[in-house]
């Protein structure tokens, strides 16, 4: 039997701070052929600036 793994990395908050911003990978295992599936180009992720001004940001 062959697995197949499809991953996903994205960032989850807890809390309005950025300091409260977590990166985190979540993985889905599957009994069924995921060549179907378009895979992402890696894009580099970009923090937008809401509500701070940028002296205050820091990336």
């Amino acid at each position: 039997m062959s697995l197949n793994v499809l991953t996903r990395e994205h960032f989850y908050h807890v809390g309005g701070n950025e300091s409260n911003r977590n990166p985190m990978v979540e993985a889905i295992i599957t009994n069924y052929s995921t060549d179907f599936y378009e895979e992402e180009n890696e894009q580099k992720a970009e923090q937008l600036i809401l509500l701070e001004t940028r002296e205050a940001y820091s990336a």
